[in-house]
């Protein structure tokens, strides 16, 4: 196969667009829990 037909082979190529991204859901409530190895790290008022 010769060059010039392989860049014609290419340049006739659709590459599709990408398809938007979804949103992101955004979650009301965040539960974190921790053990008591942790506990000691957290910076509070006490």
């Amino acid at each position: 196969v010769s060059p010039s037909t392989v860049m014609n082979i290419i340049r006739k190529i659709e590459i599709p667009e990408e398809k938007p991204k979804e949103r992101k859901k955004r979650v009301e409530e965040l539960h974190i829990q921790a053990d008591e190895d942790h506990v000691h790290l957290q910076k509070g008022i006490d």
